[in-house]
């Protein structure tokens, strides 16, 4: 077995090992000490992401507000377009409907082929 004793040495080598923390813990402290001015060298870039940041959410909140409004216009149009197709292929079918007269008289021809289907409905309600 190896026997390492530094005997006479060991005081000296207590003193090196706590001069070695004291200079470590000067260099921690100045170099802790740099850290605001480092901080402060930031604050424009900082200032700057904070900014495009509030304009990102302002320009968020207005395209979701674009979105509710459009998809408001868009339940109108889905509910009406089924309604406009079948006015077209009525006027479509009857060759005696001719410019704006007959596609008023297809929306006709429709909203008096919906009563009758309701009524129709009804009667058969009324049977079972």
């Amino acid at each position: 077995m190896l026997n390492f004793n530094i005997a006479p040495y060991n005081y000296w080598v207590l003193y090196a090992a706590i001069a070695a923390v004291v200079v470590s813990l000067l260099i921690l402290v100045k170099k802790a000490l740099e850290i605001p001015k480092a901080i402060k060298a930031f604050d424009p870039y900082k200032t700057r992401m904070q900014r495009n940041l509030q304009l990102m959410q302002i320009k968020t909140d207005a395209m979701n507000e674009k979105k509710q409004e459009d998809a408001k216009k868009n339940k109108l149009l889905k509910l009406a377009l089924p309604i406009l197709l079948a006015i077209y292929e009525i006027y479509k079918k009857d060759d005696s409907m001719k410019g704006i007269k007959g596609f008023k008289d297809a929306a006709l021809v429709y909203l008096n082929q919906g009563k009758a289907d309701k009524a129709l409905a009804k009667r058969l309600k009324k049977i079972m």
